[in-house]
């Protein structure tokens, strides 16, 4: 079996994309300095994120609003995994490959300082989708996530039918994370924010450490709504 390689030509597409990231975070930051912090507002702290532009949206009207869509998957455990794994969680998630040497150990690295932080809040998971299914099979999976001293249940790899990994790629995450073909393997560097109800609520350029910082920041804030609703509703 062919391994997988990610040349340094696929690496610079996706440094071009950076400039998204930093108009995400230009829009937020002039979101707040606008409108402040209004005691009793029902415009969410965060925004949403609905479509391929990626463009942040603040609305107090969440119907209609993009969801992370039904997927079957399994982890290294070989363990059953679908959307339903994500509701009533906030989720960090990612695309990887098992063999990447580059961009991959870095983005592991900044998710590694992520699940740290939030070991022992059980509302917080990790998911981080192999795009070489082929490749990275379970037990494959299983041996990166000893090497890497990645534990579960809150940090699941996942991999399963390439057909299935491509339309979770394309129709959940717009198209953002390519998946690797036979002419060599090319991802990006996104960082994927999910609320509860398996909205995106963040993107992150993972190869920048004030972007690290904002995710944990964004998880306290999401966090923070959740037990607010939990007190209402009790």
């Amino acid at each position: 079996m062919q391994t997988p390689r990610f040349s340094k030509n696929d690496f610079t597409r996706f440094v071009v994309r950076s400039g998204v990231f930093l108009g995400v975070a230009v829009a937020a930051f002039t979101f707040i300095a606008l409108n402040g912090s209004h005691r009793g507002s029902t415009v969410p702290a965060l925004p949403f994120f609905s479509d391929s532009t990626l463009t942040p949206v603040w609305t107090a009207d969440t119907a209609g609003l993009h969801r992370i869509g039904a997927f079957s998957l399994v982890d290294q455990r070989s363990r059953a995994t679908s959307e339903v794994n994500l509701n009533g969680r906030v989720t960090v998630v990612t695309f990887f490959y098992a063999t990447c040497k580059d961009l991959c150990p870095r983005l592991q690295s900044k998710l590694a300082a992520v699940h740290s932080k939030f070991r022992d809040e059980p509302r917080v998971q990790l998911l981080s989708i192999s795009v070489a299914p082929e490749h990275d099979t379970a037990p494959v999976l299983a041996a990166y996530a000893e090497a890497n001293h990645i534990a579960t249940p809150d940090w699941l790899l996942l991999t399963g039918a390439r057909s299935e990994v491509e339309r979770v790629e394309r129709e959940s995450f717009f198209g953002n994370s390519l998946i690797i073909h036979a002419a060599g393997a090319t991802h990006g560097e996104t960082i994927w924010l999910l609320d509860a109800s398996r909205r995106i609520r963040g993107v992150y350029n993972g190869t920048m450490p004030l972007d690290t910082e904002r995710i944990e920041a964004d998880i306290a804030t999401l966090l923070a709504k959740e037990t607010q609703i939990a007190a209402r509703g009790a």
